[in-house]
């Protein structure tokens, strides 16, 4: 807890980059998902 509150910057930017992680697997899996149907 302490930690989080001295780096609320880097806090904030891991959780940028989680959600773009999330984003990209979803893409991906969606490109895949295609790519099979076809």
């Amino acid at each position: 807890m302490a930690q989080r509150k001295a780096c609320p910057r880097i806090h904030r930017q891991l959780k940028q980059l989680n959600q773009m992680r999330c984003i990209l697997t979803l893409v991906q899996k969606k490109l895949l998902s295609d790519t099979d149907c076809c």
